[in-house]
């Protein structure tokens, strides 16, 4: 199977890394370290001279790229390069200047994320970040459309082979959120819990495709390197 590192010290000689066109859930409460898992997931693959995309839902991007820069990972030269493609879902006010490089749109619009996609693909896009997701969103999207969205992402993942993640924060779940969510993790092949427990962050592999990993929860850090796991 095929393996993208992570560049995440420990992770990596557990896993091999991340099986190549599959989607990952990475899911916990905020400050657990989910998104600097995806950055650094990006930033190991702009190294190697890959073209990644992040699709942000939880704020504007310019904070991200704030983000970024604080663990000196510098995008600003690769996404005027093209090999960082900047997506924001979260919603943009008119009172305030587009970024021409940034390319906007509206979760609840599935052709227009469809569009996209296929345009990451034939950039030759080989990493999408999905989030940071409120877990609350499930009971927003009506079951009809979640299931497109999912029939979609599937295909699209397998017959093109970029490898996926989202990034999930958790929050309350209706009946509707529950089985939105359910079915948003049967499609994923990787699924990854972070959590903060006793003063230190620990993550735990719930499932990865076709990959030997352990089962309990395993500590690690967060430095100005990013996130590491000491074995």
């Amino acid at each position: 199977m095929d393996m993208l590192l992570t560049g995440i010290k420990g992770f990596d000689e557990l896993t091999g890394g991340i099986p190549k066109g599959t989607r990952t859930i990475i899911i916990g409460p905020s400050g657990s370290g989910k998104t600097v898992f995806s950055m650094q997931f990006l930033w190991t693959g702009l190294k190697n001279s890959e073209r990644v995309s992040y699709n942000i839902f939880d704020r504007p991007f310019p904070s991200l790229m704030e983000y970024f820069k604080s663990f000196n990972w510098k995008i600003e030269e690769y996404i005027e390069k093209g090999f960082f493609i900047p997506i924001q879902s979260f919603t943009h006010h008119e009172e305030y200047k587009r970024d021409p490089r940034i390319k906007y749109f509206e979760l609840t619009n599935l052709e227009e994320m469809k569009r996209i996609d296929l345009e990451l693909s034939e950039k030759k896009v080989t990493r999408l970040i999905c989030g940071d997701i409120n877990q609350v969103i499930f009971s927003l999207i009506p079951i009809e459309h979640m299931n497109q969205i999912e029939s979609w992402t599937s295909n699209w993942i397998w017959f093109e082979k970029v490898t996926v993640m989202d990034v999930i924060s958790l929050g309350f779940l209706d009946e509707i959120g529950k089985k939105n969510f359910d079915l948003n993790k049967k499609g994923a092949q990787n699924i990854i819990h972070l959590r903060v427990a006793e003063g230190k962050r620990e993550m735990k592999i719930e499932k990865m495709e076709g990959v030997q990993h352990p089962l309990d929860w395993i500590p690690f850090v967060i430095n100005e390197r990013g996130i590491e796991i000491h074995l």
